[in-house]
């Protein structure tokens, strides 16, 4: 890999791109391309012409969730500040005063967290178990004749 202060010309940079491509969808060459040793795609010709270079899928991703989130924390604030009439809030022996769209919302954030951790202790479990199982099975895969 070249260092970025380094000079490089079109098709080099192309060709690690290519190789990058290569690495990143598991070695398979793109459609049309002839495959060489380590899975990376063959260079293209000098006079063909290079494929159009497309913006990735998840930083598109990305912008689009981080301007819908910026809309929703907008929402929420403005809930908040039209429901600021105190309420009286009484929890586990505690009794407290809180604006009414600040009790909703830390009500909405226990919710999401507690969800959040039935869900991540869920993808550990699942994860477990197909760990377990793909070990069982290159252990049975190890022992022929059986």
């Amino acid at each position: 890999m070249s260092r970025p202060d380094d000079a490089i010309s079109g098709d080099d940079a192309l060709a690690e791109l290519d190789a990058l491509d290569a690495r990143e969808s598991g070695g398979a060459p793109r459609t049309g391309e002839p495959a060489r040793r380590g899975g990376a795609p063959a260079p293209r010709p000098r006079g063909e012409a290079a494929p159009r270079v497309r913006s990735s899928p998840i930083s598109t991703g990305m912008w689009i969730a981080l301007i819908v989130s910026a809309l929703l924390l907008v929402l929420l604030l403005v809930f908040v500040l039209q429901n600021n009439v105190p309420s009286n809030i009484h929890f586990l022996g505690w009794s407290f005063t809180l604006p009414l769209g600040a009790a909703i919302l830390f009500a909405a954030i226990a919710g999401v967290l507690l969800a959040g951790a039935i869900g991540s202790a869920r993808m550990f479990l699942v994860g477990r178990r197909r760990k377990r199982a793909a070990q069982a099975q290159a252990g049975a895969a190890a022992r022929p004749g059986r």
